[in-house]
């Protein structure tokens, strides 16, 4: 959980984990664009939740097809 920040574009291709509790938040803010790639997978753990993480993005988002969230 936290701020991030970031000056660039981000993308990821395989797998991106939030791991915490119900009551943790994230911040991720981008100044650039954010690239999902296919079959790429975002995973809540720990009792993460998805309301809980914000995405501040200055630039475009695209996510490909097949990409999806998951839980454990």
């Amino acid at each position: 959980p936290g701020l991030y920040k970031w000056g660039t574009n981000v993308g990821f291709t395989s797998s991106l984990t939030f791991d915490g509790t119900d009551t943790d938040v994230w911040i991720l803010q981008i100044s650039g664009d954010v690239v999902v790639a296919s079959g790429a997978r975002v995973t809540l753990t720990g009792g993460a939740k998805a309301e809980n993480i914000f995405w501040q993005v200055a630039g475009s988002t695209t996510v490909h097809t097949t990409a999806h969230r998951g839980s454990l």
